[in-house]
């Protein structure tokens, strides 16, 4: 049996925050052998995006005057396809 993987989360205490999403390959998170782009391929749906970014939204009320968030679901382009969509959707709201 593998250990399990943390829950998602965003939490603050500053007024910076660094947001690091990885994706969830559950099949190939704790296979040897792997690279790390097979690792962390998953490309995350816009309703994944939309509650993400609901979540990033808290961080002003928590005192966060800046926040980064990285993309490091690094298979092909999803990292770069799902930093666009996140863009977008914070953008417009």
């Amino acid at each position: 049996m593998h250990a399990s993987i943390v829950p998602a989360f965003i939490e603050a205490n500053g007024e910076q925050a660094y947001t690091r999403f990885h994706g969830k390959n559950r099949e190939n998170w704790f296979k040897r052998n792997v690279t790390a782009a097979e690792r962390f391929k998953y490309l995350y749906s816009e309703r994944e995006l939309g509650s993400l970014a609901e979540g990033l939204g808290t961080l002003e009320k928590k005192g966060v005057k800046r926040a980064f968030a990285v993309f490091n679901n690094c298979y092909q382009n999803f990292g770069f396809m799902n930093a666009t969509t996140m863009n977008t959707i914070l953008r417009d709201h």
